[in-house]
């Protein structure tokens, strides 16, 4: 299973000669696991032949919070906008299998060659984006269009692959 979910609120203001301004915040998250394949060996095929593809699951944790915020006014035929947006996200996952299932001893010699593996991945990601953005309309057919956009964006990326015997 894998719930998802998003809770969120917005809050604006619209009064006469000020600009209209529009504040945004969301929290998204997934988690649960999901099953998954993953490149790794196993005999249990039924033919007895070595196969090169395995059963595994994925732990999944997922949160993201999002805060936007976004400005318009108009001043005579000219339409100034601005937006920025501010967003956290953190992921924490784990994929999960068995190498060699099945092949522990008496079948094999001790200790077997069964193994399980878990792959640890952490995502500890940051960006933030502001734009402006300027339209005059001279007539119905002359405009003149400018914008500016900026993005910046950190990641503290982490993890390990865990080998064990349990």
């Amino acid at each position: 299973y894998v719930t998802r979910g998003e809770a969120w609120f917005e809050i604006g203001l619209q009064l006469p000669d000020w600009p209209e301004i529009i504040i945004r915040y969301s929290h998204e998250f997934r988690q649960g696991q999901k099953d998954s394949t993953i490149w790794g060996d196993t005999n249990l095929t039924g033919s007895g032949v070595t196969r090169k593809i395995i059963p595994s699951f994925r732990n999944i944790d997922e949160t993201r919070d999002i805060f936007t915020f976004d400005a318009t006014k108009t001043l005579g035929n000219t339409d100034l906008l601005l937006g920025m947006r501010y967003e956290h996200d953190k992921n924490d996952y784990s994929l999960n299998f068995i190498r060699s299932a099945g092949q522990v001893p008496p079948i094999v010699p001790p200790p077997g060659q069964q193994r399980f593996v878990t792959q640890h991945q952490k995502d500890d990601i940051d960006l933030f984006s502001g734009h402006v953005i300027t339209e005059t309309r001279f007539s119905d057919s002359f405009w003149f269009t400018a914008a500016y956009s900026y993005t910046t964006l950190t990641n503290d990326l982490s993890g390990s692959r865990l080998p064990g015997l349990t």
